[in-house]
């Protein structure tokens, strides 16, 4: 009976706070994206990254940086 109520309260106070949290969104994205690769230019995931990068720019007309970081592994290094 516990467990009921509890869970039809729940649902109540997500349906009374759900117009709250959706006015507190602002447009996304709202400046450029930046997406970081972490491997070294050049590889087949960076490819694969921009490829994607560049039809997400075009869907939602928001400019997508990419970044490599490559690192953990000590291979490249700024």
């Amino acid at each position: 009976m516990l467990q009921r109520r509890l869970l039809i309260g729940a649902g109540i106070a997500a349906l009374v706070a759900k117009p709250a949290i959706l006015r507190a969104q602002g447009n996304w994205p709202d400046r450029p994206v930046r997406v970081v690769v972490p491997w070294p230019p050049g590889g087949s995931t960076d490819v694969l990254v921009r490829i994607y990068a560049e039809r997400l720019q075009a869907m939602l007309g928001q400019s997508f940086v990419v970044e490599n970081r490559p690192g953990a592994g000590g291979q490249y290094r700024r």
